[in-house]
């Protein structure tokens, strides 16, 4: 029989964990490399060939050669023209403006080296006319002005002998023109503070609007005025009367090529006051004025009235018979270097047909010698300069 199993014996204790060794030293770091030695930088290129020079142009036209002549008109030398003449080219007159160099020339009367008005020699070279103006008193009238650019045009028409030869004229400067023909009310002013005369008729045509008090045509224009009477207002408000290519440059709104103030449309009642055709156009059948403005449809494109009909207008220039050597600016032509004196023989230029007038003188072309107008149906209109 098997002996029992003894019992088993009790497990011995573990022994103690050995002491850990010590960390190696670390190793010596290597030493860095020497850098690389630099590559020799390449060759540069040899520089390209330079393109050939283009042939030499052609040589150009030669230019035109000019001189400039004196120009004389009745065996006289004018100073105010010169004759610029151009190889192969016609003559060509051309204006020289004298006045304002300060040197008292040949027809200047003064000449004070500016073309100022009112500091006693005018813009013209005459001695401005001593007379009070409006803006020194405090009489001014109201009057709407309307500013007129410069430009230029051609002046003038192949329908009259006195309208030719059709030229170009310049105008150099901005100017402002009256709207409307001066009033009676507006010419009242000015009689009132002793710088102006009244009025009066010369003639038994007499169909003067004037009257010695206030009446019933103070919008009506004041007619029965002579070139000087209307001067005298135009100097009192601080400008002048219109010179004819100036009037004519208003007249075709800036130089347009119109045959009338509105345009190329025939003349009608609704357009002008005039004698249409049988009929007066205002209080027939005696015929009259009309209060300015009446026939708003016959305005320029700028604005202002009556240009054609209602009564005649004054401008500075005297008549001559036909535009031979007529200025070619703005310029008012008189027999004395563009100076307009007083003379009242001197035949005067009228524009703009009158209201007792048939249609044929309404083209603003159209231009009359004063002489031959009844002064009842003659006004005026103001410009001035553009300060």
């Amino acid at each position: 029989v098997q002996g029992l199993k003894g019992d088993q014996g009790v497990q011995g204790l573990k022994g103690d964990q050995g002491v850990q060794g010590l960390k190696g030293d670390q190793g010596v770091q290597g030493l860095k490399g020497d850098q690389g030695i630099k590559g020799d930088q390449g060759i540069k290129g040899d520089q390209g060939i330079q393109g050939l020079k283009g042939d030499k142009g052609d040589i150009g036209p030669q230019g035109v050669g000019c001189s400039v002549f004196p120009f004389t008109q009745n065996g006289k030398t004018l100073l105010d023209r010169k004759i610029l003449r151009c190889d192969n080219q016609n003559d060509i007159m051309v204006s020289v403006n004298l006045c304002g160099n300060g040197i008292n020339d040949d027809g200047e009367y003064c000449d004070d080296g500016n073309l100022i008005d009112n500091d006693g020699c005018s813009s013209r070279c005459i001695p401005d006319i001593s007379i009070t103006t409006c803006q020194s008193t405090n009489t001014c009238p109201i009057i709407e002005m309307i500013l007129i650019q410069a430009g230029s045009f051609n002046m003038g028409s192949n329908s009259s002998s006195d309208e030719q030869p059709i030229h170009n004229v310049q105008i150099r400067s901005n100017f402002y023109v009256a709207k409307t023909e001066v009033t009676v009310g507006q010419y009242r002013a000015c009689v009132n503070t002793g710088q102006c005369t009244a009025p009066t008729a010369t003639t038994s045509y007499s169909y003067c609007n004037w009257t010695s008090s206030v009446g019933t045509k103070e919008t009506h224009p004041v007619n029965c005025v002579d070139w000087n009477q209307a001067r005298t207002f135009a100097k009192w408000i601080g400008g002048d009367l219109l010179t004819e290519a100036q009037w004519e440059y208003v007249a075709t709104g800036q130089g347009q090529a119109i045959t009338y103030p509105w345009g190329n449309a025939a003349p009608t009642c609704q357009l002008a006051n005039f004698y249409n055709n049988g009929s007066f156009c205002v209080n027939p059948p005696n015929g009259s004025t009309a209060p300015v403005c009446s026939t708003t449809g016959g305005n320029t494109t700028q604005g202002v009235c009556d240009m054609g009909g209602n009564v005649w207008e004054w401008v500075l220039d005297e008549y001559h018979d036909s535009y031979s050597e007529a200025p070619v600016s703005e310029q008012a032509w008189c027999s004395n270097l563009g100076v307009c004196n007083t003379n009242t023989s001197v035949g005067r230029v009228v524009r703009g047909g009158g209201w007792d007038r048939n249609p044929s003188f309404l083209p603003s072309a159209f231009r009359r010698n004063a002489n031959t107008v009844d002064i009842a149906t003659i006004g005026f209109r103001v410009s001035r300069s553009v300060p």
